[in-house]
Protein backbone atom coordinates (compact mmCIF):
# COMPACT_ATOMS: atom_id res chain seq x y z
CA UNK A 1 0.00 0.00 0.00
CA UNK A 2 1.39 3.52 -0.98
CA UNK A 3 0.27 6.56 0.94
CA UNK A 4 0.95 10.25 -0.17
CA UNK A 5 0.18 13.18 1.75
CA UNK A 6 1.04 16.84 0.63
CA UNK A 7 -0.27 20.04 0.36
CA UNK A 8 -0.85 21.91 -3.25
CA UNK A 9 -1.11 25.59 -3.42
CA UNK A 10 -4.23 26.24 -4.84
CA UNK A 11 -4.05 30.29 -4.90
CA UNK A 12 -1.61 33.03 -3.63
CA UNK A 13 -2.98 35.60 -1.81
CA UNK A 14 -2.73 37.41 1.49
CA UNK A 15 -6.04 37.90 3.26
CA UNK A 16 -7.01 40.55 6.03
CA UNK A 17 -10.30 40.86 7.84
CA UNK A 18 -10.62 43.77 10.04
CA UNK A 19 -14.10 44.26 12.34
CA UNK A 20 -14.85 47.48 13.61
CA UNK A 21 -17.21 48.85 15.85
CA UNK A 22 -18.90 52.38 16.88
CA UNK A 23 -20.30 52.41 20.81
CA UNK A 24 -21.79 54.98 22.07
CA UNK A 25 -20.06 55.01 25.85
CA UNK A 26 -23.16 56.68 27.16
CA UNK A 27 -25.90 53.74 26.83
CA UNK A 28 -23.46 51.36 25.47
CA UNK A 29 -25.45 50.75 22.41
CA UNK A 30 -24.35 49.35 18.65
CA UNK A 31 -24.13 53.16 16.75
CA UNK A 32 -22.32 50.73 13.61
CA UNK A 33 -20.47 47.72 13.01
CA UNK A 34 -18.37 46.97 9.95
CA UNK A 35 -16.62 43.84 8.79
CA UNK A 36 -14.04 43.98 5.71
CA UNK A 37 -12.78 41.01 3.86
CA UNK A 38 -9.83 42.50 1.95
CA UNK A 39 -7.51 39.49 -0.17
CA UNK A 40 -4.32 41.22 -1.69
CA UNK A 41 -2.61 38.23 -4.69
CA UNK A 42 0.86 37.22 -3.73
CA UNK A 43 2.96 38.64 -6.19
CA UNK A 44 6.18 35.59 -6.84
CA UNK A 45 7.03 33.35 -4.69
CA UNK A 46 5.46 33.51 -0.79
CA UNK A 47 8.52 32.05 0.86
CA UNK A 48 11.18 34.67 -1.17
CA UNK A 49 13.99 35.85 1.30
CA UNK A 50 14.60 35.45 5.06
CA UNK A 51 11.81 37.41 6.07
CA UNK A 52 8.72 36.59 3.25
CA UNK A 53 9.53 39.89 1.70
CA UNK A 54 6.14 38.95 -0.91
CA UNK A 55 3.94 37.79 1.26
CA UNK A 56 5.03 40.51 3.81
CA UNK A 57 4.33 43.23 0.89
CA UNK A 58 0.78 41.76 0.09
CA UNK A 59 -0.40 41.46 3.56
CA UNK A 60 0.81 45.26 3.84
CA UNK A 61 -1.49 45.96 0.59
CA UNK A 62 -4.49 44.22 1.77
CA UNK A 63 -4.49 46.16 4.95
CA UNK A 64 -3.92 49.24 3.46
CA UNK A 65 -6.62 48.19 1.06
CA UNK A 66 -9.21 47.65 4.47
CA UNK A 67 -7.80 51.15 5.66
CA UNK A 68 -8.81 53.30 2.87
CA UNK A 69 -12.15 51.55 2.44
CA UNK A 70 -12.95 51.96 6.18
CA UNK A 71 -12.07 55.87 6.01
CA UNK A 72 -14.41 56.63 2.66
CA UNK A 73 -16.77 55.53 4.83
CA UNK A 74 -16.89 58.64 7.34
Amino acid sequence: MVSYFGVIEVEKQAYVEISTEIIDLNDNSLLQQQDLENPSTIKGHWKKGENYENLRRSIEEAISKSFRELRSKF
